[in-house]
């Protein structure tokens, strides 16, 4: 029997039927609730939200109550079990116990979002079990951030996400809300939500009952913010496979370097870069300059090992945005190093004369822009040779990025430029390290715009020296996004 929650032993399975082994208290709820003659209308839409009840059977001088087996029919069922509820204590409960549940509360999600998983079985559609199975030992506990993950997990068969159970089990649960936001006639404690994903079909159930108590009229508030919990964590969990199952808008970079994971992304990288970020974002970090620095770039979360290649996982800056533009600038007249080849050095130094980066301290390696519509406009990607922006036309090029339809978005300019400022601030003042090859990359979606700094596979220390070949570069771009406001403002497209 798959048991992701409880006290193991408790149930008995008996084909469609279970036998679970209850207290006194809800062995009267089941057998009010399942009463010929109860007449309450709330309570009698409720049974098709439990385990159908057939009645009690005693075993060793125990009280088993028979009801429906919700795991019966099911090939290779995934569950979880979410306890509802930011107050799981009762006025009955002891002293001691309820401190006990306080301090779960506490380390749980329990206090944040209402509820908190009390089991989880996952099994591919194989049947083979994967990742954590059953209770979360004490402090590892799923938390507010992560706990989607494990909500993914249930629905996951392979490399497919059951989308349509992720639906089913939004539609359910908001099915179950609205019946709680209207009813007066109990409250309910320590009860759980039940998901079941199989393979072929999903359901969702609401079990548990030892502590259910007479409303007095009043809502049931503690169970309600937890269920409009569950369906804000099954929607994000389906904003990300939604996004996913979109082709990445990649400007610049090695096609296929970068591995969308939702508000995550995956980035195929060499141990220098690597290196950086775990300094960067290691948790013994003192130097203040660098501790500022991280807000200019992606987040980072690790490394993950894929076919022998690492890739380190980092935050997907296009999450979130509708139909985003994006513009991919590197930055610095000089991005080749002592250690390359001549052949090396030679190659990017034609590409420094040929494009804006002898001139600018910048060039684009990568462009992407879509009209309102999402529609992808003009020259997209990398240029190839002898067609790269020149300094009397590359703010054509920036200001593509900013343009939707006949409106130029004034907004996002102004945007830009400030977050250039600021980054070219800090690089004024620091003195720690020198960056070679990064880049700045700009992106505008519809509703909102960011600019941050990355690709940090050619990082090294200052020896207390101003990093000017960024500086140049960072100055350049400031003045080309003031170049644009100003035609911008001129022709009055802002409007």
């Amino acid at each position: 029997m798959d048991q992701a929650g409880g006290h193991i032993g408790s149930l008995i399975p008996r084909g469609d039927k279970i036998l679970k082994r209850v207290g006194k208290a809800e062995l009267e709820f089941y057998n009010y609730l399942f009463s010929p003659e109860l007449q309450d209308p709330h309570m009698l839409e409720f049974r098709k939200f439990v385990p159908t009840f057939y009645g009690v059977e005693q075993i060793e001088g125990h009280s088993f109550a028979i009801i429906e087996n919700l795991l019966d029919g099911y090939n290779y069922p995934s569950i979880l079990d979410c306890k509802v509820g930011k107050v799981t204590w009762t006025p009955h409960h002891d002293p001691a116990k309820t401190k006990r549940q306080q301090d779960e509360a506490l380390r749980t999600t329990t206090s944040t979002l209402g509820f908190r998983i009390c089991g989880v079985v996952a099994k591919d559609q194989f049947g083979t079990i994967f990742g954590h199975t059953g209770k979360f030992s004490k402090g590892e506990e799923p938390t507010a951030e992560n706990v989607h993950e494990h909500f993914r997990r249930i629905v996951t068969r392979g490399e497919r996400v059951q989308l349509e159970t992720i639906d089913q089990f939004i539609r359910d649960t908001q099915e179950i809300l609205d019946w709680f936001r209207k009813q007066r006639s109990k409250h309910f404690y320590t009860c759980s939500v039940f998901y079941v994903a199989g393979l072929e079909k999903a359901q969702t159930r609401f079990i548990d009952f030892a502590h259910v108590f007479d409303a007095e009229g009043q809502p049931n508030t503690n169970v309600i913010e937890g269920l409009e919990s569950l369906i804000m964590i099954w929607n994000r969990v389906k904003s990300e496979v939604l996004a996913e199952s979109q082709p990445l808008d990649q400007a610049a970079g090695h096609e296929g370097s970068l591995i969308p994971r939702g508000d995550k992304l995956l980035k195929r990288v060499k141990a220098p870069e690597i290196t950086f970020y775990e300094y960067l974002f290691s948790p013994t970090l003192e130097n203040p300059e660098m501790i500022e620095f991280r807000k200019f770039v992606p987040y980072y979360f690790g490394v993950e090992n894929l076919n022998g290649h690492d890739h380190i996982v980092i935050e997907n800056l296009l999450y979130g945005y509708t139909h985003p533009s994006i513009l991919d600038c590197k930055i610095g007249k000089v991005t080749w190093l002592p250690e390359n080849s001549d052949v090396k050095t030679k190659k990017q130094q034609e590409v420094a004369m040929r494009s804006t980066q002898a001139t600018l301290g910048f060039r684009i390696c990568g462009i992407l822009c879509k009209d309102e519509q999402g529609n992808v406009t003009g020259h997209t990607g990398k240029y190839s040779r002898n067609t790269e922006p020149v300094d009397a036309n590359v703010h054509e090029e920036f200001r593509r990025v900013v343009t939707r339809g006949n409106r130029v978005q004034l907004e996002f300019i102004d945007q830009f430029i400030r977050d250039t400022q600021e980054l070219l601030d800090w690089f004024i003042r620091q003195r720690t390290k020198h960056f070679f090859t990064c880049s700045v990359f700009y992106i505008a979606g519809l509703e909102k715009a960011q600019t941050r700094f990355i690709d940090f596979a050619h990082v090294f220390d200052s020896d207390g020296t101003a990093n000017t070949n960024v500086i140049e570069g960072l100055e350049s771009l400031i003045m080309v996004w003031n170049r644009v406001k100003a035609q911008v403002l001129s022709e009055g497209h802002h409007k």
